[in-house]
């Protein structure tokens, strides 16, 4: 005790404390440690010489001292006292038992900060710690900090993650519902957020706030309250020091959520992802998403979604999948909206894909009841879209209105926003798109189950049209994929009831080259003729207008698809040529040298099986067009405008099988439409055509079958016949829940 009682009486003095201090943080001689203290020579060389006894300072061959190994130790003990000695009051009325001995030895780290007393003081702390972070914040409270609400939303919204761990309680004494942020609205993604990590222990003895810039430590009063009194530092020593006793107790607590999950990706790397659980509650559910997708790379979406009004916008690389399928085969996961306006004049969605060089991937997801499209992608490096099911009861009143055209409802519509074009970009996703494996369905998409369009069922007239501008009815599209930049790939798709476009590729760059295969197209609903087209719907379409550039047209082909169409005027496939023309080399703007090979089409008084206008070099072979039509297959081009070219030209047509589609006769709808592109002036009393080239059709070839009609009225065309095998398609499997 004796020698104790040296050292603490050797340490009491002010200036060989301070110099003391000044030898730990760096090694001095006399003369300089004197003026740095501001210490006369004898001075400073008395009070070196009792340090140097009691062993708490050495001198080295370099004439500098130094704190000892042993001094060291003494120095932060007496740190400590000093520290509970400048607040005694405060650890008077504070316990600080419920801390770990390695750390509560070392709370001295707050020997800098600043003490507060008040409540109210330690909600601005707890505000301003909040409202100043950057990447995480790490709280240890016995009760959730609602007070903090606001600043926890605006953090979320900046990316900002949370650890929490609050004392577990049987039935909580707040909720959620008690508290409102700045705007007025319930903060409930507070709690539902994927940033937020939860976890509970059974005492909480203590409070810790900490972010990167300042932490704050608060100590129970000795009847084990809280009276919110305690420390708030900004010096590393005491950040690092909150940020270990955290973790100390994160590692035993209670976990509430689960923790993000890492994967190897396939090049190696750590690929963070998350889980988010559906709450159906739209002030939850799509700002939960929306912090997922913000911050990780992959997420993984559990349960049933209500995205209310909200779109989530998709804006960096990540994979987003749901979990499971259902008795019936749906996705379990499923995402609806509900509390929309009608009618909307600016794109609607789910999600919305925009991003600088982003891949994204969309997986297993039922999205349902959405508004204006499910995914609506503008921008990008690749996007892939797979094994999703898009379902309405009915496209009334959820389409994009465009006003004179009437109201669009896409299932996936990826197009090019033209103040991308603007900035010299040249298509969406030069990376690829891929949409394979969905199913798509619209519902009858009439005014009842039965599938009517108007009051007294007016469309039976072929030469009715429904009122598009006024909301009678409007255009489903099931995909459509415009102005892409890179390999467009649409596989085994089902897509049901669509009455304008089943799958529609427009305008893409040459850059681009599109496969369209073995999708699965079917409706009985009336068409909507839409763009006031004389076709009611098209199944497939591929077409080339370019409203942006001059470009030819990209690749095609359309190979092995069904298309089921058992409602007057529609068209199985059809590849069009440019609508608008710039001044450039001949044939600007056309699609060429494509294929349209072993697709099978059904129509019912349809109009067409398979119309190729103004395209050229296109190869359509082994096609089976059956049911009853007034064409099977026609070659069309239309009157050349000065010297730009709108002919259909140097095509080749073989192998197609129209044995059973039966020509409808000649009616008043088709002598009142005799203009040689919508029906042909020379088959108006004598039947329709199996095959029909019309008079701007120049050098293509065909090879028909022998019983097959063909009416050729254009220029340096070459007809051969062929008694060649007609291969009957077999049909293509449809899961259980589609059949």
């Amino acid at each position: 005790m004796e020698r104790t009682g040296n050292i603490l009486f050797e340490i009491s003095n002010d200036d060989r404390h301070r110099i003391l201090l000044a030898l730990e943080s760096e090694p001095m001689n006399l003369s300089t440690l004197s003026k740095s203290l501001d210490l006369n020579l004898p001075e400073t060389s008395r009070h070196i010489s009792r340090l140097l006894e009691v062993d708490l300072v050495q001198k080295k061959v370099d004439g500098k001292y130094y704190v000892t190994a042993y001094g060291a130790l003494v120095i932060r003990q007496v740190s400590e006292i000093m520290f509970y000695t400048k607040h005694q009051e405060y650890f008077l009325s504070h316990s600080s038992g419920s801390i770990p001995e390695k750390y509560s030895s070392h709370l001295s780290v707050f020997s800098e900060s600043q003490l507060f007393h008040e409540v109210m003081d330690f909600i601005k702390v707890l505000n301003q710690i909040i409202g100043h972070a950057k990447r995480r914040v790490d709280i240890l409270i016995d009760d959730y900090p609602w007070v903090a609400v606001s600043s926890i939303v605006q953090a979320l919204n900046r990316g900002v993650k949370f650890r929490i761990i609050e004392l577990k309680k049987e039935l909580p004494t707040t909720s959620v519902s008690d508290f409102e942020d700045d705007s007025g609205e319930l903060p409930e993604r507070v709690v539902s957020s994927p940033l937020v990590e939860y976890g509970t222990l059974q005492k909480v003895g203590f409070v810790i706030v900490a972010a990167e810039d300042s932490a704050a430590f608060v100590l129970p009063r000795t009847d084990g309250k809280f009276d919110y009194s305690g420390f708030v530092a900004t010096e590393e020593s005491a950040k690092r020091w909150c940020e270990d006793l955290f973790n100390h107790f994160w590692g035993s607590a209670e976990r509430l959520t689960l923790e993000p999950a890492n994967e190897i990706g396939e090049t190696g790397e750590r690929v963070e992802g998350t889980f988010v659980d559906g709450t159906e509650n739209p002030s939850v559910d799509p700002y939960s998403v929306q912090d997922a997708i913000d911050n990780f790379k992959r997420v993984t979406l559990r349960g049933k979604f209500n995205f209310g009004t909200t779109s989530v916008l998709v804006r960096r690389s990540v994979s987003i999948e749901g979990v499971g399928r259902d008795d019936l085969g749906y996705p379990s996961t499923k995402i609806y909206k509900r509390g929309y306006t009608f009618p909307f004049y600016e794109p609607d969605s789910i999600f919305r894909v925009d991003g600088e060089d982003i891949d994204v991937a969309i997986d297993n997801i039922h999205f349902m009841e959405f508004n204006g499209s499910a995914i609506w992608g503008d921008y990008g490096n690749s996007l892939s879209i797979r094994n999703c099911d898009f379902t309405v009861k009915s496209g009334h009143h959820r389409g994009q209105s465009t006003r004179s055209f009437g109201d669009i409802l896409y299932g996936i519509y990826i197009g090019f926003p033209y103040e991308r074009y603007l900035q010299g970009k040249r298509g969406s996703f030069p990376g690829g798109i891929n949409i394979e494996g969905n199913w798509i369905n619209f519902g009858w998409g009439g005014r009842d189950q039965m599938g009517y369009v108007s009051y007294g069922a007016l469309e039976m007239d072929p030469e009715y049209r429904p009122d598009l501008l006024n909301h009678e009815y409007y255009m489903g599209m099931g995909i459509v994929v415009d102005m892409a930049a890179g390999k467009v790939n649409i596989e085994k798709n089902w897509v049901w009831y669509s009455n304008a476009r089943g799958i529609a590729v427009l305008d893409c760059f040459k850059s681009a080259s599109v496969t369209i295969e073995e999708n699965i197209i079917r409706s009985e609903c009336f068409g909507s003729y839409p763009y006031k087209e004389h076709l009611s719907g098209v199944g497939i379409l591929a077409q080339n207008g370019f409203n942006f550039s001059d470009e030819r047209g990209c690749y095609v082909e359309i190979s092995n698809n069904v298309i089921e169409f058992t409602k007057i005027n529609y068209c199985g496939i059809g590849v069009l040529g440019p609508n608008v023309y710039v001044e450039e080399e001949t044939g600007d703007g056309k699609l060429e040298g494509g294929v349209i090979n072993g697709n099978r089409v059904l129509m019912n008084e349809g109009h067409v099986g398979i119309l190729v206008s103004g395209s050229d070099n296109f190869t359509v072979t082994e096609n089976e067009v059956s049911g009853s039509g007034y064409y099977g297959i026609q070659v069309s081009g239309k009157e050349d405008l000065d010297r730009f070219d709108r002919k259909a030209k140097s095509n080749t047509l073989r192998g197609n099988d129209l044995s059973a589609l039966r020509l409808m006769s000649p009616d008043d709808y088709s002598r009142n439409h005799l203009d040689g592109m919508m029906f042909s002036k020379t088959s108006s009393e004598t039947g329709m055509a199996l095959v029909w080239l019309n008079q701007h059709s120049q050098g293509n070839e065909l090879t028909a079958h022998p019983k097959d009609i063909v009416l050729d009225e254009g220029r340096d065309n070459q007809v051969d016949y062929d008694e060649f095998v007609l291969k009957k398609k077999g049909p293509l499997k449809h899961p259980s829940k589609y059949a």
